[in-house]
C-alpha cells in the first residue's frame, strides 16, 4: 500500500496529525521536495502544486505517484465524486482508465486484477510491463545481424585489406576481421533492458522485484539504452515486430516517455504523473470509438479550421477534442474534467463560461452554425442525466452531457452511437 494516498485538489500540510485522502501530512523533507517539482512543472507551463499558505500546499488535477525523498510514496488518485470515496474504488478508475487509454484493448478483469488494486498505481504498471514482457520473452526476443570490426589472431569472416595493409609492424601477428554477428542487440530490446532496471531499482512489490530479476537474468546480453528518445525514434514496426506492439506502451510509461510527466533532478525518485484532463478526453475517445454506428469517423484533435482571418492569413486555430462525421451530420465533442452541479442552476451548474464560449467558436466554423454540440463531463451523483440544450441561435444547440465512467457510455441519445435511438435534434 502507498504511504500517503490522496486523491485531485487535497491539501498537503507541515502540521502533523492529518491523514485523510483530502488533508495530509507531510515531513518537511518532503514538502521541500514537493515545492521544488511544482516549480519545475511550472517552468513547463503546467501546474502541479498551488501554495495555499505558509504550511500547506493543494494538488491540481494530475494524478499519479512520486516517490518522496523521505521515502514515502506519494499516490495521487482521481477525484470523481464529490463526496469521499474509499482509495480502492478510485484506484480502480484509474487503473481501468489507464488500460484504455495505454492499449484501447481492454482486457477482462482477472483475480490478478482485482489484488492489484490494492498496489500503488506504479506498481501496477510495473507489473503490466513485466507480464508483456515475460510473454514477449516466451514468444522469442528479436535478433538481427550486425557487423563487427576487430582485431583477431585468427581470420574470421573476411580480411579487412586497407586496414591490414596499414597495420603496424608490431602489430602484424593480429588480422583486421570484418564479420556478422546474429545478436538481441537493437532499440527495441534495449530499451526493455533499461526499463527492466528501473524497476529492479523502484519497485517494493516483491513480486515486481522477483519477475524482474528473473527477466534481467534472461536478457543479460543486451546492453541498455544509453539515449532513450533515440531509440524510441528507431523503433520500428511491422509484421515481424508485431509480437512487440503490445509491450511498447508499457515500456514508454516505465521509463516515463509517454503522457505521464516524469521527473528527473537531484532526487532520483519514480514519479509518474498524468494529467486528468488528457486522460479523460482519451478514454472518452477510445470508448466511443468502440461503440461508433458503421459509416460514422471519429476525429480526435482536428485542425482543420481557424478563428479568424487576418492580414491574407489564418489565425487562432480551433482544435476540438472529438470531431464525429456520418452521412446523418457532424458532431463536436469537447471532455472537460470537471463535477458539474444540475442542483446549481443559479450559479450556471459550474459550467466554465469560457468553455461554452470555445463552443460557440466550434459551432460557427466545423458546423457552419447550424448543429449540435456536446460538452462531456463524467457523471456524478450531482449530474446523473443531460441539462436541457442551450440555444446558441437559430440551428446551432449545445449539450452538456454525462459520461459514466463505470457502465463506460455517454449518457444521452445520439445518431452516431449503436444502441442507442436517433436522437430528436430539432427539439
Amino acid at each position: 500500500m502507498p504511504d500517503i494516498c490522496v486523491r485531485e485538489y487535497a491539501r498537503l500540510t507541515t502540521v502533523p496529525g492529518h491523514g485523510g485522502m483530502d488533508l495530509h501530512s507531510v515531513g518537511e523533507t518532503d514538502y521541500r521536495f514537493l515545492l521544488d517539482l511544482a516549480s519545475r512543472f511550472k517552468k513547463s507551463d503546467a501546474a502541479l502544486l498551488q501554495m495555499e499558505d505558509g504550511m500547506s500546499l493543494r494538488m491540481v488535477n494530475y494524478v499519479g505517484v512520486v516517490q518522496l525523498p523521505g521515502g514515502d510514496v506519494l499516490e495521487i488518485l482521481p477525484k470523481h465524486m464529490a463526496a469521499p470515496v474509499d482509495a480502492e474504488a478510485a484506484r480502480s478508475l484509474l487503473i481501468k482508465m489507464l488500460g484504455v487509454v495505454t492499449t484501447e484493448k481492454p482486457r477482462a478483469s482477472t483475480l490478478a486484477d482485482i489484488r492489484l488494486l490494492k498496489r500503488p498505481i506504479h506498481e501496477w504498471v510495473m507489473a503490466r510491463f513485466l507480464d508483456e514482457m515475460d510473454l514477449l520473452m516466451k514468444r522469442g526476443l528479436k535478433f538481427e545481424y550486425r557487423e563487427i570490426d576487430e582485431e583477431k589472431a585468427f581470420v574470421r569472416g573476411r580480411i579487412d585489406v586497407v586496414r591490414q595493409m596499414r597495420q603496424s609492424p608490431g602489430r602484424m601477428h593480429l588480422v583486421h576481421v570484418r564479420h556478422e554477428e546474429f545478436m538481441p542487440d537493437c532499440p527495441e530490446n534495449r530499451l526493455l533492458r533499461s526499463a527492466l532496471r528501473r524497476i529492479r531499482l523502484a519497485t517494493r512489490d516483491e513480486g515486481n522485484w522477483r519477475l524482474a530479476n528473473e527477466l534481467s537474468t534472461r536478457t543479460e546480453e543486451i546492453p541498455e539504452s544509453t539515449h532513450w528518445m533515440l531509440d524510441f525514434k528507431r523503433w520500428r514496426t511491422g509484421r515481424l515486430l508485431s509480437h512487440y506492439a503490445a509491450v511498447r506502451p508499457w515500456c514508454e510509461l516505465v521509463l516515463g516517455m509517454m503522457m505521464p510527466m516524469a521527473q528527473r533532478g537531484i532526487w532520483e525518485g519514480w514519479s509518474m504523473l498524468f494529467p486528468m484532463e488528457v486522460l479523460f478526453e482519451k478514454y472518452v475517445a477510445a470508448r466511443l470509438q468502440q461503440g461508433l454506428r458503421p459509416g460514422c469517423e471519429l476525429v480526435r484533435q482536428s485542425t482543420k479550421y481557424f478563428l479568424c482571418e487576418h492580414d491574407q492569413g489564418w489565425i487562432f486555430q480551433l482544435k476540438p477534442d472529438l470531431l464525429v462525421r456520418g452521412a446523418a451530420g457532424c458532431w463536436v465533442l469537447d471532455t472537460k474534467w470537471k463535477l458539474l452541479d444540475s442542483s446549481r442552476k443559479g450559479e450556471k451548474y459550474l459550467i466554465d463560461e469560457a468553455d461554452v464560449y470555445q463552443m460557440l467558436a466550434y459551432g460557427q466554423r466545423y458546423l457552419e452554425g447550424s448543429g449540435e454540440l456536446l460538452l462531456v463531463y463524467p457523471r456524478t451523483e450531482r449530474f446523473r442525466e443531460a441539462l436541457p440544450r442551450f440555444r446558441m441561435g437559430a440551428g446551432l444547440r449545445l449539450q452538456v452531457v454525462p459520461f459514466d465512467l463505470d457502465e463506460d457510455r455517454l449518457l444521452v441519445e445520439s445518431v452516431f452511437l449503436t444502441g442507442d435511438d436517433a436522437a430528436d435534434f430539432s427539439a
